[in-house]
């Protein structure tokens, strides 16, 4: 209907001047519309579009073939643009979001400037299976237990470490385990040499008997041994040495070979007894018998001394008894040290080298427990101090590492400073505005400037530099006349 108009497909309908509907079942509305698609509603053509307006909402549902109107879609223009705004926090979110370096997960590195620190972590498990992170309190309180074990004053410092502890030994300072170790290494050694010492002097013979010889020096408060045959017994009451008894028989005088003859035994008729001389280490007396026969019994002198017959003494301290009759009931003999100290005789010889054999033994064995105990403490103590060290090490290293980077962002920005102000420097204007970039080791910096002239004679500068965290700022004045 229309002038012009025409329906060319079948079932179709064109209603306004000029319209076709040239489509099996299409309808074209309005002059100039064009309905050329099959069971299709045209109002208007390329370049001559309408707008159908006053269209009820349109049902939004599956299967739905309803026209929507626009405030329907104005509704679901909001929702997608909400969800825009959500997908963009997500992707910021994402940008500083902790995530594993690689589809293993074996590794996470954190992006940091100048590190990352980790804070208000729990406390992780301690023990040989663990993998946990450890806290610095955790840590803090192993340091303060290796120093309260190292004793010697030793604490844990504020850098993390443990201070050098001071150990005395025998009047000296140390200040660390090994040297502390040392020292007593040193004086076990010397306590060695003292047993040694100690265990030569018990071997030290007192001989008795005819012909019998004393060798070696009986050193001050140490047994001597008796290596020689038993001596000719002495009459003398039970339960006495030599030097208290009250009958005595007289011996020949006693010699010493390496000094002057310190006095023989004599007898007198008058009493039954010997006259008693002073028995001690440095004594020089005589021991004096009112009668009997015999040989004498007992000296104590500073020099080697020998008593009885063919008797012979060769060093200080040695003592000798001899050629004394054997009445049925004279006890055994008894022979004295430097020190007045009796000495066993004869059979006793055996049970004394034992004994020194023992004393040699007990200290060996006492001295090798000592020394191997020292060395596994030092090696449990250096194995927790290596591990100590190497984070004190690692924590410097980080530091120093730090510290370049810092000078080079330093120098980097003194640099991007200079050459903002030389790059304004030729500008003749009233308003200036310079812009620099320095690099120095690996680091770079960016410097703005910006300078206004107030006259010809006078302007006003400020500017500044950037390199990570590093800032720096500055403002200037110019004069001139």
């Amino acid at each position: 209907m229309g002038n012009f108009s025409t329906a060319e497909g079948s079932d179709s309908v064109a209603l306004g001047s000029d319209a076709v509907a040239s489509a099996n079942g299409s309808v074209a509305l309005g002059q100039g519309a064009l309905a050329d698609r099959q069971n299709s509603v045209s109002v208007g053509t390329v370049g001559a579009e309408r707008q159908i307006t006053n269209v009820a909402d349109g049902v939004v549902a599956e299967g739905s073939t309803d026209a929507v109107t626009g405030s329907q879609l104005n509704q679901t223009n909001v929702r997608v643009d909400g969800v825009e705004d959500r997908i963009g926090d997500v992707e910021n979110v994402a940008a500083s979001a902790v995530t594993y370096d690689d589809e293993t997960r074996s590794r996470v590195t954190l992006a940091g400037e100048d590190g990352t620190r980790l804070t208000n972590l729990a406390r992780g498990a301690v023990s040989a299976s663990s993998t946990d992170a450890i806290t610095g309190g955790q840590l803090h309180g192993a340091l303060q237990t290796t120093a309260d074990a190292l004793g010697g004053g030793a604490a844990v410092t504020a850098f993390g470490t443990i201070s050098a502890p001071t150990f005395a030994i025998q009047g000296g300072n140390y200040f660390s385990v090994g040297d502390a170790f040392g020292a007593l290494d040193a004086e076990i050694s010397g306590l060695k040499q003292q047993v040694g010492d100690i265990d030569t002097a018990m071997r030290t013979s007192a001989n008795r008997g005819d012909g019998a010889v004393a060798s070696k020096d009986a050193r001050t408060g140490a047994a001597a041994s008796v290596t020689s045959a038993p001596a000719t017994p002495v009459a003398t009451p039970t339960g006495t040495d030599v030097a208290n008894t009250d009958e005595v028989a007289s011996a020949p005088d006693v010699q010493a070979e390496a000094g002057e003859a310190r006095g023989g035994v004599t007898t007198t008729a008058a009493e039954d007894r010997a006259s008693r001389g002073e028995i001690a280490g440095t004594s020089v007396e005589s021991v004096h018998a009112d009668s009997g026969d015999g040989s004498a019994v007992a000296t104590v002198a500073e020099e080697p001394a020998a008593q009885g017959t063919d008797a012979t003494a060769d060093t200080a301290g040695s003592s000798r008894v001899s050629g004394v009759p054997t009445p049925a009931s004279v006890s055994a003999p008894v022979a004295v040290d430097s020190a007045g100290t009796p000495i066993a005789g004869g059979a006793a010889a055996a049970p004394a080298d034992a004994i020194s054999a023992d004393v040699r033994a007990y200290a060996d064995s006492t001295a090798t427990q000592a020394v191997s105990s020292a060395n596994a403490y030092t090696d449990q103590r250096f194995a927790a101090f290596n591990d100590s060290f190497d984070t004190f090490k690692g924590d410097v290293e980080r530091r120093f590492y730090d510290t370049d980077r810092r000078i080079d962002r330093q120098g980097a920005m003194g640099a991007a400073m200079l050459n903002m102000a030389t790059s304004a420097a030729g500008i003749r204007t009233q308003n200036r505005v310079g812009v620099g970039v320095g690099f120095q080791g690996g680091e770079s910096a960016l410097s703005v400037g910006y300078q206004r002239a107030i006259s010809d004679r006078a302007t006003m500068t400020v500017g500044g530099a950037f390199s990570g965290d590093e800032k720096s700022i500055g403002v200037g004045a110019g004069f001139g006349w």
